[in-house]
C-alpha cells in the first residue's frame, strides 16, 4: 500500500503537459521538480534562461514531498565528529553551508510568497540514552565556541 504525504493530499495540482521533452529550445532542462529541480528552474528562469522542467512522476511527489516539513541546518555527523575528520576550518565551512541553505529556502518563501507556514523556530538534539549526553554537551560546546554562539 502505497501512501501519499499529507502535502500531496492537499495542495493544487501542478499543471503539466504530456510531452517528454520541450517543443521548443531551452537554454537548460532540468531533470526532476523537487526541491532542488525547483529552485534551480527558477533561479535560471529569473535569470534570463528559457527552463523546462520534466519531472517523471507528480511535481514535489518524492523526496520533497515526503520529508515533514523540516528545513534545518546541522550534518549527520556531530560537529566534533566533523573536526577531527575535516579540521576546523572545514568543519566551520560545512555548518555554515547548511545554515546558508535554511536562508535560501527562506528567502526563496518570502520572494516567491509560498504559503508553507515557514518559520524559524530553533532545533533540539536529544540524547536518547544516557550516554549521548556527554557528546551532545561537547558538540554544543565545539559550536558556540567555534561557529554559531
Amino acid at each position: 500500500m502505497k501512501s501519499a504525504s499529507f502535502w500531496l493530499d492537499t495542495a493544487p495540482t501542478v499543471s503539466t503537459t504530456e510531452s517528454a521533452l520541450p517543443e521548443q529550445p531551452v537554454d537548460v532542462l532540468v531533470v526532476g521538480g523537487g526541491f532542488t529541480g525547483l529552485s534551480s528552474a527558477l533561479a535560471l528562469a529569473k535569470r534570463g534562461a528559457s527552463v523546462a522542467l520534466c519531472e517523471a512522476g507528480v511535481v514535489g511527489g518524492e523526496a520533497s514531498g515526503r520529508n515533514g516539513g523540516q528545513c534545518n541546518n546541522g550534518t549527520a555527523q556531530d560537529y566534533s565528529g566533523l573536526v577531527a575528520a575535516y579540521g576546523e576550518q572545514k568543519a566551520q565551512s560545512f555548518y555554515q553551508f547548511y545554515n546558508q541553505a535554511v536562508d535560501s529556502v527562506e528567502r526563496i518563501v518570502s520572494s516567491e510568497n509560498i504559503d508553507c507556514d515557514f518559520r524559524r523556530a530553533g532545533k533540539i538534539k536529544l540524547a536518547a540514552k544516557p550516554e549521548h549526553f556527554d557528546k551532545l554537551v561537547r558538540t554544543h560546546e565545539a559550536l558556540t565556541k567555534a561557529v554559531d554562539p
